[in-house]
């Protein structure tokens, strides 16, 4: 199983994950992001004919969001490919772009959970939900701990990044580093941690910084 996981296309590998990506997405938007939520969300602070106008635009606009979702993952694999190639350097591991790609991929399938627990939250448990909820949900993360209204938005992204998936995701990233470099898994983890949680940190930095700039009176 193993050794076809680490034979097959790479190409093949992402296009596939890019499909099931944007089949979450388009069921997000069936279940629980439809039109009337627009309406008893949004109308205390717009008018109708300006939310009209909004969801023309937004569904006229809509297949870009789609297309968008290949070009976003493929910088997303990039730069994490890249991270761990230069830490491999330093942990004698010997990882070809292409497994460091698709160990990229492979481990990602830990951020669909949350993504999946959304559309059952509150397509089936929590039925009664705005679009603020829906921005809002962040399950088994830190920011679950505060108000999200007393939370500054400069401090909503760090605190929601902060949660079990991260952490999960570290692990089965060192789970396939450990299964393609036929290492030992606590070498694969040392990889994954050294590599990941640097890049990690100096991405929320990035958002955090680029919120001050978008909106300076936070």
């Amino acid at each position: 199983m193993i050794n076809e996981i680490k034979n097959y296309s790479t190409v093949k590998m992402f296009g596939i994950y890019c499909l099931y990506i944007i089949a979450f997405m388009y069921l997000q938007h069936l279940f629980l992001i439809n039109d009337q939520l627009y309406y008893t969300s949004l109308s205390n602070q717009l008018s109708y004919d300006s939310i009209d106008k909004m969801l023309a635009f937004q569904k006229k606009w809509q297949w870009l969001s789609y297309c968008a979702i290949p070009l976003l993952y493929f910088f997303k694999f990039l730069l994490i490919s890249c991270c761990l190639l230069c830490g491999s350097i330093f942990f004698d591991a010997k990882l070809k772009f292409s497994d460091a790609f698709k160990i990229s991929i492979l481990s990602d399938v830990i951020f669909v959970i949350p993504v999946i627990l959304k559309v059952v939250w509150f397509a089936f448990l929590h039925k009664q939900y705005t679009l603020e909820d829906i921005q809002h949900f962040s399950p088994l993360s830190v920011v679950n701990f505060f108000d999200p209204k007393s939370v500054s938005a400069l401090w909503y992204y760090p605190l929601q990044s902060i949660n079990v998936f991260e952490v999960l995701y570290i692990f089965v990233l060192g789970f396939w580093i450990y299964k393609f470099e036929n290492k030992n898994y606590e070498k694969g983890l040392r990889l994954a941690v050294s590599t990941y949680l640097p890049g990690l940190f100096i991405w929320i930095v990035l958002v955090m910084f680029l919120t001050i700039n978008i909106n300076p009176k936070i």
